[in-house]
């Protein structure tokens, strides 16, 4: 199994100890996948993550595992839906990073 974190980074107050957690129960070879889109409630939101744009989002997500140590190289997705409406839907990433 994966633990997947979808679309919490922007509410956390430690996300390098939520990663660093994964990890500890985590076998080698083992992946966290982190979905992440624009949306959040503004009141509930780190103000790291409010004044930050989506490409800031991911880089902050890649940082949060590289401190969190223990970590290979992270592979990020463009999941947004596709389709006639495609300039209607939310843009939404994935990041995956496996343990070491």
């Amino acid at each position: 199994r994966r633990p997947s974190l979808p679309s919490c980074f922007q509410y956390l107050v430690d996300p390098v100890g939520v990663l660093a957690d994964c990890r500890r129960v985590l076998r080698k070879g083992g992946r966290v996948v982190v979905v992440t889109n624009q949306k959040c409630f503004p009141s509930k939101a780190t103000g790291m993550w409010l004044f930050t744009n989506q490409q800031e989002h991911l880089e902050l997500i890649n940082a949060f595992f590289q401190y969190a140590v223990g970590y290979g190289k992270r592979k990020a997705y463009d999941i947004t839906a596709d389709g006639p409406n495609a300039g209607t839907y939310e843009p939404v990433f994935v990041v995956e990073a496996m343990v070491t």
